[in-house]
């Protein structure tokens, strides 16, 4: 019984873990074969709708959105 118990705790955790690191804020420079930054270049998540343009120094900062679906690896004691 407390090795159930124990197993499912863990779980949990880890994927509490997993959902929180999806939310953190993502940044970058994009820059050109010649390493020049790319002034105005869209960057956008893929698979969604938010997205961003770099500034003067090809520097970009955003936030993805929540997941939307919640995917969970069924486990049998």
């Amino acid at each position: 019984m407390v090795k159930k118990l124990l197993l499912f705790v863990v779980v949990v955790l880890g994927f509490a873990a997993h959902a929180a690191a999806q939310n953190r804020p993502v940044s970058g420079t994009v820059t050109d074969s010649q390493g020049a930054p790319v002034i105005g270049a869209a960057v956008v998540i893929q698979g969604t709708t938010v997205g961003i343009a770099t500034d003067a120094n090809g520097k970009f900062t955003l936030s993805p959105p929540p997941p939307r679906d919640f995917n969970h690896l069924g486990i049998r004691i």
